[in-house]
Protein backbone atom coordinates (compact mmCIF):
# COMPACT_ATOMS: atom_id res chain seq x y z
CA UNK A 1 0.00 0.00 0.00
CA UNK A 2 1.41 3.18 -1.31
CA UNK A 3 0.45 7.11 -0.20
CA UNK A 4 -1.35 5.81 2.83
CA UNK A 5 -0.25 8.98 4.53
CA UNK A 6 -0.63 7.87 8.11
CA UNK A 7 2.66 5.36 7.87
CA UNK A 8 5.40 5.92 8.95
CA UNK A 9 8.53 7.92 6.83
CA UNK A 10 7.15 12.06 7.73
CA UNK A 11 10.35 12.65 10.14
CA UNK A 12 10.16 16.20 9.12
CA UNK A 13 6.52 16.55 10.02
CA UNK A 14 7.50 14.98 13.64
CA UNK A 15 10.16 17.90 14.15
CA UNK A 16 7.82 20.57 12.45
CA UNK A 17 5.06 19.21 14.49
CA UNK A 18 7.25 19.53 17.68
CA UNK A 19 8.53 23.00 17.22
CA UNK A 20 4.81 24.65 16.62
CA UNK A 21 4.12 22.92 19.72
CA UNK A 22 6.07 25.11 21.33
CA UNK A 23 4.84 28.03 20.08
CA UNK A 24 2.97 30.16 23.15
CA UNK A 25 -1.11 29.84 22.56
CA UNK A 26 -1.04 33.14 24.97
CA UNK A 27 0.75 36.23 24.75
CA UNK A 28 4.26 35.97 26.70
CA UNK A 29 4.16 39.83 27.15
CA UNK A 30 0.21 40.15 27.79
CA UNK A 31 -0.86 43.80 29.57
CA UNK A 32 -2.28 41.44 32.66
CA UNK A 33 0.49 40.21 34.85
CA UNK A 34 0.56 36.95 36.18
CA UNK A 35 -0.63 36.31 39.73
CA UNK A 36 3.28 35.77 41.21
CA UNK A 37 4.36 38.83 39.30
CA UNK A 38 1.85 41.08 41.24
CA UNK A 39 2.78 38.99 44.66
CA UNK A 40 6.17 40.19 43.45
CA UNK A 41 5.44 43.52 43.36
CA UNK A 42 3.68 43.99 46.46
CA UNK A 43 6.90 43.01 48.27
CA UNK A 44 5.30 40.32 50.71
CA UNK A 45 7.41 37.00 50.61
CA UNK A 46 5.12 35.45 52.64
CA UNK A 47 2.67 32.85 50.13
CA UNK A 48 -1.11 33.18 50.83
CA UNK A 49 -2.34 29.51 53.23
CA UNK A 50 -5.00 27.72 52.66
CA UNK A 51 -7.72 29.77 54.88
CA UNK A 52 -7.29 32.45 53.57
CA UNK A 53 -8.00 31.19 49.81
CA UNK A 54 -10.97 29.69 50.89
CA UNK A 55 -12.01 32.56 53.06
CA UNK A 56 -11.21 35.07 49.77
CA UNK A 57 -13.57 32.88 47.46
CA UNK A 58 -16.41 32.28 50.28
CA UNK A 59 -16.91 36.15 49.86
CA UNK A 60 -16.42 36.12 45.97
CA UNK A 61 -19.50 33.62 45.95
CA UNK A 62 -21.00 35.22 48.13
CA UNK A 63 -20.85 38.38 45.91
CA UNK A 64 -21.86 36.44 42.95
CA UNK A 65 -24.93 35.01 44.47
CA UNK A 66 -25.91 38.67 45.53
CA UNK A 67 -25.57 39.90 42.04
CA UNK A 68 -27.57 36.93 41.11
CA UNK A 69 -30.27 37.41 43.05
CA UNK A 70 -30.41 40.75 41.92
CA UNK A 71 -30.60 39.62 38.21
CA UNK A 72 -33.28 37.36 39.31
CA UNK A 73 -35.59 40.12 40.63
CA UNK A 74 -34.77 42.52 37.95
CA UNK A 75 -36.26 39.60 35.45
CA UNK A 76 -38.73 38.93 37.08
CA UNK A 77 -39.77 42.75 37.55
CA UNK A 78 -39.66 42.90 34.08
CA UNK A 79 -41.81 40.24 32.84
CA UNK A 80 -44.30 41.36 35.27
CA UNK A 81 -44.18 44.59 33.86
CA UNK A 82 -44.77 43.29 30.06
CA UNK A 83 -47.97 41.30 31.72
CA UNK A 84 -49.49 44.12 32.66
CA UNK A 85 -48.58 45.92 29.96
CA UNK A 86 -49.53 43.32 27.41
CA UNK A 87 -53.45 42.77 29.54
CA UNK A 88 -53.82 47.00 29.67
CA UNK A 89 -52.92 47.20 25.87
CA UNK A 90 -56.02 43.76 25.02
CA UNK A 91 -58.09 45.20 27.65
CA UNK A 92 -58.46 48.56 25.29
CA UNK A 93 -57.45 50.41 28.40
CA UNK A 94 -54.76 52.48 26.49
CA UNK A 95 -53.25 52.16 22.81
CA UNK A 96 -50.00 51.50 21.59
CA UNK A 97 -50.53 53.11 18.22
CA UNK A 98 -48.79 56.84 17.85
CA UNK A 99 -50.16 59.24 16.20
Amino acid sequence: MKGGGTGGGGGAGCVAGAEEAGIALVGVHSEYPRYTEERALDGSKHKPNVGYRLGRRKALFEKRKRISDYALVMGMFGIIIMVIENELSSAGVYTKVSD
